[in-house]
Formats: C-alpha cells, sequence, structure tokens
C-alpha cells in the first residue's frame, strides 16, 4: 500500500519510486516464480488431456481419433496392447480367446503386479456386433473406493451382474492382450482415479510461515505508531493551527506596508477540515515508517533458496548418477525440520524383485539363507537370475524315491500361480496360444512378484512352463513336455492366507491339488501325522521356516492333496453357486475354497528375498535415532507389508504387532478401546501398529480420531496396508494437521501423488511404476 499511496502528491513524504521499486521486485519475484509453476502444470495436464483414444462412430462404422477431454459416458473405445486406459470402461470385447485381459494397475494401487480382468458374456454380442449393440448398463454413483465397482446389465430374462473384474480403471495400462473394446462408464472427474484425487494445496516452508507472522506484527505496530502520530498530528493542529496570522505589518512600518507570512507545508491553512488532514498525515507517516517492514529480507531468502537448491542438485553423494529437480523453490528449507515421514513400499523401499533364495524338502535345507547379492548373477537388462543349489538340481534328476518331494516342490512351484507367457521382444502380447521355438526369450508376467520367483526359480532347475490358459498348462521338464490339465484355481484371499490349483497328472491321470501359503495357515490343513518320521519332517520344516524369517526372507509353505472324483464334483457344484452370488460373494467363494483345502500333505517351504533398495536399513535407523517416526503407506497385502518390516529393520521380532484390520465401525472401536487398554499412553514402547485399508475411514472420523493418533504416538511405527491413494493423502493430512508437526512423503507412483501434496514436503522418485510422482 505505500507504493500506491507515494502516488498521491498531498501524501508524498519520500520520493514515489523510492517507496515503490522495493515493493515491486517482491512482488514481481513471487509472481514470476508463481507463474512458472503454474505453467509448468498446466503444460502436464494438457499432455493427458490431448491424447487420443480410438473411439467408435456408430454411423460411419469405423474408429476414429478422439481427445481424452471429449470422451463422454456410452462412448465405445478400443485399447490397444501397452495403451493407458482413458476412462473406466466395462469390457465387452477382447482379443483373447478365453476372454481375459490383463492390466497393469500400479498407478492406481502401487503394485506393478498383472490384474486379470474377465469378458462378461453379452447376449447377442456375437451376432449384432458393436454397430447394433444397445446395453442398458446401471452402475454404482461415482465413489473413490478402487476395490469395489458393481453394477448390472440390464436384460428381459434376468439381469447380468457386473464387478470389479469385468472393468478396467482409468490411468491402468492394457497387458499381454492385443486389444480390448469397453464401454466407458466414468469418464472425467468422475472416474475411480480422479475421485482419489484430493488436489493439491499451496505449500509454504516454515519460515516462511515465521516471516509472515513476524510482517503482519510488524505491521500492526506500523498502523498503531500511525495511529498513534496522526492523533498528535490533530491535537497539535487544534491547538495551534486556527489563529496563525497570515500575513505581519512590521512594528514603526507603514500599515500598507506587510510582510507576507507563507505558511510551511506541515502547517495548514485554518480553513482546512482539521479532521481530513489529520487522516491524511496518517498515510503519510505509514509511506515515513514503511521501511520498518523488511522488503529486502524476502529478496535475500528467494536468494539463498535459489543457492541451497544448487547445492542439492550438485550433491554427487546425494543422488548419485540420478538427477535431483526441484518443483518447489519455497520447502527446500523445512528438508533440516522433519519430523514424521510417510513412505509407500513398492519402488520406494523395495525395488519389488522377489529373488528364490532356498528351500526346505524332506529335512534338507537346500539353497541360502544369506540376504544381499551373494550368488546371484545380474544379467545385460537387468534380470536376477536366482542362484542354483546343485544338490537340488541332482535330486530332481535322481530316480530315489527319497527325493520323490523335491519334484512335487517343482512341480508344484511351476503350476500353482497365475503366471503368464509371453516371449522377449514382443511383450505385452499374449502368445499363451502357440509354444515358443526358443525356450531362453521367454518372459514370465505375474500377479504377484514372488509367483513370478517361483517360476523363475523353477525354470533355472530345468522346469520351465510354456504355456498357460484356463484349461491348461504345458511344462517343459527337462527334455519332456507334459500338459497338466488344469480343473480349477482357487484364488488367494486375506482370509484363508493361501491358494490352489487343481489338475490331473498326465503320467499317473490322478487328479491333485497343489496348495501354497502362510505357514500358520498350511500346517492348520495338515492331515494327521502318518508316522514319527512325517511329524519329525512337519517339525524341521518349521525350524527352517523360522530361520527363513529371521533373515528377512519372506516364507510359504507348499502342500498337496489327491482328490477323489466324489470329492471334487461335490466341491466344484458349490465353488460354482458360490462363484455366481451376487452378495457377499468373495465370502462365500473362501468359505468354499476352505472346505476342501484340508487333510493336506506337506511338501516343504521356500524363502524368497524381496530386495530392498540400497541403504534402506542404514537410513532407516538413522531415521530413528534423530527421533524421526517413519509410516509405510502402502497398498499390497498386509502379509507383505509385514515382511519389509523385518527386512527394512523397522522393528525385530521381539516386537510386539498391534493389528487393526476392522470392517465396521463398531468392530473398530471395540478394537481400538482394547489396544488403548492395553497400551499406556505418554510413552513409546516396543510396538508396531499394523493398520488394514478397511478400518482407516473409521480411524480417521471424528470420534475415534483422538484415541487412534494417541495409540500411533505410543508405536516405534505404523504400517498401513490395501490403503487407497485418496486414504494416503487423508492419513498423512491428519497427522499435519492434528499433531501440527513438520511431515515429509516419499512414493513413485501416480497412487502417491495424494500424500505428496498433502505432505509439508514431497518427494517423487523416478522409479518402476513411472515418473508419475
Amino acid at each position: 500500500s505505500s507504493g500506491i499511496n507515494a502516488e498521491y502528491g498531498q501524501l508524498n513524504a519520500v520520493g514515489k519510486y523510492f517507496s515503490i521499486t522495493p515493493l515491486l521486485v517482491v512482488l514481481s519475484s513471487d509472481a514470476i516464480k508463481d507463474l512458472y509453476e503454474d505453467i509448468r502444470r498446466g503444460r502436464q495436464d494438457d499432455q493427458i488431456n490431448e491424447r487420443d483414444a480410438h473411439c467408435y462412430n456408430k454411423k460411419k462404422q469405423r474408429y476414429y481419433q478422439k481427445k481424452w477431454r471429449d470422451i463422454q459416458v456410452g462412448d465405445v473405445i478400443k485399447i490397444l496392447c501397452k495403451e493407458e486406459v482413458p476412462a473406466d470402461i466395462l469390457m465387452i470385447d477382447t482379443s483373447d480367446e478365453f476372454g481375459f485381459a490383463y492390466a497393469d494397475t500400479s498407478t492406481l494401487d502401487g503394485e506393478t503386479n498383472l490384474k486379470q480382468r474377465t469378458l462378461i458374456k453379452i447376449p447377442d454380442m456375437e451376432s449384432t456386433g458393436i454397430r447394433n449393440l444397445e446395453l442398458g448398463v446401471n452402475v454404482d454413483l461415482p465413489n473413490n473406493d478402487l476395490t469395489r465397482l458393481n453394477g448390472f446389465i440390464d436384460n428381459p430374462e434376468q439381469n447380468i451382474s457386473l464387478n470389479l473384474d469385468n472393468f478396467l480403471l482409468r490411468g491402468s495400462e492394457l497387458r499381454n492382450t492385443d486389444y480390448i473394446v469397453g464401454l466407458v462408464v466414468y469418464s472425467g472427474h468422475d472416474t475411480k482415479a480422479m475421485q482419489n484425487n484430493k488436489g493439491s494445496r499451496t505449500k509454504m516452508s516454515k519460515i516462511e510461515r515465521m516471516m509472515n507472522t513476524t510482517v503482519l506484527m510488524i505491521f500492526i505496530v506500523l498502523l498503531v505508531v500511525c495511529f498513534i502520530s496522526a492523533v498528535g498530528q490533530w491535537l497539535w493542529l487544534t491547538a495551534y493551527g486556527h489563529d496563525r496570522p497570515q500575513n505581519i505589518t512590521l512594528a514603526g512600518e507603514d500599515p500598507a506596508f506587510e510582510i507576507q507570512y507563507k505558511v510551511p507545508p506541515y502547517l495548514p491553512y485554518a480553513e482546512k477540515n482539521l479532521g481530513y488532514l489529520a487522516f491524511l498525515s496518517f498515510f503519510t507517516y505509514a509511506i515515513i515508517f514503511n521501511q520498518l517492514i523488511p522488503m529486502s529480507l524476502y529478496i535475500l531468502l528467494e536468494i539463498t533458496k535459489l543457492i541451497q537448491i544448487w547445492f542439492l542438485q550438485q550433491d554427487l553423494d546425494l543422488c548419485g548418477k540420478n538427477t535431483i529437480l526441484c518443483r518447489a523453490m519455497s520447502i527446500a528449507e523445512d528438508l533440516g525440520q522433519v519430523e514424521y515421514v510417510f513412505s509407500d513400499k513398492t519402488g520406494t523401499l523395495t525395488e519389488n524383485k522377489m529373488i528364490f533364495k532356498c528351500l526346505s524338502v524332506n529335512k534338507i535345507l537346500y539353497g541360502s539363507t544369506e540376504t544381499g547379492k551373494l550368488g546371484l548373477v545380474t544379467l545385460d537388462d537387468g534380470t536376477v537370475r536366482p542362484p542354483v543349489d546343485q544338490a537340488f538340481a541332482d535330486a530332481l534328476q535322481s530316480d530315489d524315491k527319497d527325493f520323490e518331494d523335491c519334484k512335487k516342490m517343482i512341480i508344484a512351484m511351476t503350476l500353482c500361480n497365475t503366471v503368464m507367457v509371453t516371449t522377449e521382444g514382443r511383450r505385452g502380447t499374449s502368445f499363451s496360444q502357440y509354444l515358443p521355438k526358443d525356450f531362453n526369450r521367454i518372459v514370465y508376467e505375474a500377479e504377484s512378484p514372488d509367483e513370478l520367483s517361483f517360476v523363475n526359480a523353477a525354470r533355472e532347475y530345468g522346469s520351465i512352463l510354456l504355456r498357460r490358459t484356463p484349461e491348461s498348462c504345458v511344462v517343459r521338464h527337462h527334455k519332456t513336455i507334459m500338459r497338466y490339465k488344469v480343473l480349477c484355481t482357487l484364488p488367494f484371499d486375506s482370509h484363508r492366507k493361501c491358494m490352489s490349483i487343481i489338475v490331473i497328472h498326465p503320467r499317473t491321470m490322478r487328479m491333485i491339488m497343489y496348495t501354497k501359503g502362510a505357514d500358520t495357515t498350511i500346517y492348520k490343513r495338515l492331515r494327521q501325522a502318518a508316522s514319527k518320521e512325517e511329524e519329525e519332517m512337519r517339525t524341521i520344516t518349521l525350524d527352517h521356516i523360522n530361520s527363513f524369517a529371521k533373515k528377512g526372507l519372506r516364507t510359504l509353505a507348499i502342500a498337496y492333496k489327491n482328490l477323489e472324483q466324489a470329492e471334487y464334483q461335490q466341491f466344484i457344484m458349490r465353488f460354482r453357486q458360490a462363484a455366481v452370488k451376487l452378495d457377499n460373494r468373495a465370502e462365500a467363494v473362501s468359505k468354499v475354497c476352505s472346505s476342501i483345502e484340508n487333510n493336506l500333505t506337506l511338501i516343504g517351504a521356500t524363502g524368497v528375498e524381496d530386495k530392498l533398495q540400497e541403504g534402506v536399513p542404514e537410513v532407516l535407523s538413522s531415521l530413528r535415532a534423530a527421533g524421526i517416526v517413519v509410516w509405510v503407506l502402502t497398498g499390497d497385502k498386509q502379509e507383505t507389508a509385514v515382511s519389509i518390516g523385518y527386512s527394512s529393520q523397522m522393528y525385530s521380532r521381539d516386537t510386539q504387532l498391534l493389528y487393526l484390520r476392522t470392517t465396521d465401525l463398531q468392530g473398530t472401536r471395540q478394537t481400538l478401546c482394547e489396544l488403548m487398554d492395553h497400551t499406556p499412553t505418554g510413552q513409546i514402547h516396543k510396538q508396531a501398529l499394523i493398520i488394514s485399508g478397511c478400518s482407516i475411514e473409521f480411524l480417521l472420523s471424528k470420534e475415534l480420531r483422538s484415541d487412534f493418533i494417541a495409540l500411533c504416538q505410543t508405536c516405534q511405527t505404523v504400517i498401513c496396508c490395501r490403503v487407497t491413494p485418496l486414504q494416503k493423502s487423508l492419513i498423512v493430512s491428519t497427522i499435519r494437521e492434528e499433531l501440527q508437526v513438520m511431515t515429509l512423503a516419499v512414493g513413485d507412483g501416480a497412487n502417491d501423488v495424494g500424500m505428496l501434496r498433502q505432505a509439508d514436503i514431497g518427494i517423487g522418485i523416478a522409479g518402476r511404476e513411472g515418473t508419475q510422482a
């Protein structure tokens, strides 16, 4: 305001250019910086909105290019392999003969594994085609739940139910499928991805906030001083300003001879309104005292920030061969004041590369439990080959019956998964319809990285998965190619903590079910031991599992069961009935699967290393030593996150783990109260809190928020599993606002953008999930 006031001559106390120049410099520098950042963000938005999609024109009966910004609900679009999905779509056609499609959803949930999507059978689709297709599709109202999307297709006979498996969400990438055709059900801001985008907020550093508060106080003092001065001016004018003569006649001179008296500029004429003159003097004093406001401090601070950022970008110990880009210059100095760190898991703490390390079969330990790069071979393309234990390789070649379990183990590792087969050089397109001629060019793509490690390890031992379809698996055992008929695949779920596959062995023609899962789950489902030797084998295997876990390896137990035809027929009938239920489908399927996954015979156990990023345990140890609290927010499974907590040394084996995995408000309140009763507040205990995503929305409610935060403050660390991008941002903003602490968030995927924006400092890493963060 001082620069503007200086434009009026009657308020001038100093030169107008002298007053307005510092103000213009400060405002211009801030405006240019903000304009640059807004233009950069606008260009990034335009790059996405201006992308082309293949949209079907019903009148011209052909596809044409349509901008993403123009896509509307009801459009029919075609997605090619390795293309990103521009909207939430219902899959109505696919190139896969079995009606499947595979999508990479890492930008949504942070998981780099592929998700299988299923084509729904639409009446008259084959006869009418897309040209005359008319569908009435009903779906949920737009919401941010990435794990649920229900709806139905209108059908005169019976409505066709839809679930998430029939949809592809915006931001996912089509893989292992030549093309799909989809009907847009959500577009623009109604898509799941946009519903999980909470938007950005203006970030200011702690120094800037302190400076603004200080300057505001100085400004208030300035107003008070100016007001007191204006009142004093008015009192002085009231006392002396009315009666001052305008002309003076000298004594002894002719009365006609008068000396005109010039009134100084600070003395007004008597006929002026003194209140108005005092009011004007308020602004005059404001201009005189405006040097109290430290304009130059802002300029000095901006220059200091530029120098600091330059040093950050030149620090080789900090970035190595990579490049540091500072997107927000105003918050760099807050790096030294962080109190809470929120980190993604996949691609941030870990490389998301599972390396098969060891296994236990028939009381014998094969491989090495040592973690790190010992015994690993890295190829030119960065792929890490698992180590090969020659003793296990010899056991597979032996005809001795004592090594029969080793052969069962390698078959289970090869078959009991959902890995898809592709070929090198044409990766991303499905080639499971034929057998590849060059076995060395086979590339596997899996829904889970540990499944991928199993299949890669089996290939190193001579058991190569050549082809997988819903009906069969073709495997090359050394020089013999065998085709296993797949009867049913029992998917993994968090309640059973295991998965199974039922196949017919091509040699014996017996029906066999192979099961893998957590050791606690498998051991509960084992048959009664037939002999002391079998009991001893289970005990030794469990000891091996515990030794694997102490080394930070992810452990799984593997078992099998020979099925009779009658038992299978009874199971498959109940399984199909549960699979078409509209309500509580997942629970019904899980219950049916549990009914057959019993009386198992243990084969052995495996140990897989989830490779951490270099130096992660040391960094986390240093952060804890500095009094910084570390939280992990991940969309991954609970078992995976807990295992990473051990391997990264966030907590040790003697740390008590507290679990919060409820699905309703009443259960969350009860569990929280029980944990609070057993945990004295006011100090940090040797315990870690593990929270599921379904509990987060209740814990962050006004009713439970304060108790939840109090419980978190008693734990060494907190791990939140299966959380959506919106939940990540809500957790960060809640802790920042409630505890008034300096927060930092680290992530490498588009699903981490929300929490990076909500934290005081957001660090985005260009990792395996892309460069969106």
